[in-house]
């Protein structure tokens, strides 16, 4: 009876701890953003991940931005020559470790001015929320760790930060932006290709 015990209050307290990384692996990248140490953001994220997640949301917000429903000859072919992704060209800006803690800060990209822009980054004043706040606006599973910031701001200016396992660690794999930021990197993909 003694070792079942033992067993039930050790899986009981590995339980609590898997349930605490997700957790912590959030404060330590908004601890790391707020402090500006671009070393400990970069080993927070999983880079070809987070670089899909975005490509994926300009490229959508590009085609209905354009009418366009694909890229044409000319974007075609930069996208074989160059081996990158047609939203790559905006995408690789923000992901430049400086205008990543930028908009993670803030929630401006880098030389915006759009008068839409939230007054907070998704991971600005998160040490100033409770545990219980963070708590209810975020969705965790066995290997993915979902959460919806900042806080208080309305919906369409809300960032939702993806995380999954990797190599044992929780790393930030997709940032979903709000709709006028994805319009804006649109826009500038549209400057960009013909």
């Amino acid at each position: 009876m003694r070792i079942f015990t033992t067993i039930i209050i050790a899986l009981l307290a590995l339980l609590v701890a898997y349930l605490a990384t997700p957790f912590v692996s959030l404060y330590r990248l908004a601890n790391a953003v707020e402090s500006g140490d671009l070393n400990a953001i970069v080993q927070s994220i999983n880079g070809a991940r987070l670089r899909h997640s975005l490509n994926a949301q300009v490229m959508e917000a590009y085609f209905a931005l354009t009418g366009r429903k694909e890229l044409g000859r000319i974007g075609t072919s930069f996208t074989r020559m160059t081996g990158m992704s047609a939203g790559d060209p905006v995408v690789l800006r923000i992901l430049d470790p400086k205008a990543l803690t930028n908009l993670l800060k803030t929630g401006h990209l880098p030389a915006q001015t759009n008068q839409e822009s939230s007054a907070l980054g998704p991971l600005s004043m998160l040490s100033h929320h409770s545990f219980w706040q963070v708590f209810r606006n975020s969705e965790l599973g066995l290997r993915y760790f979902s959460i919806t910031l900042p806080i208080e701001a309305p919906s369409n200016m809300q960032f939702q930060l993806e995380f999954k396992v990797s190599l044992w660690q929780w790393k930030l794999t997709s940032l979903i932006l709000p709709r006028h930021v994805r319009v804006q990197l649109a826009r500038e993909l549209a400057d960009i290709l013909p």
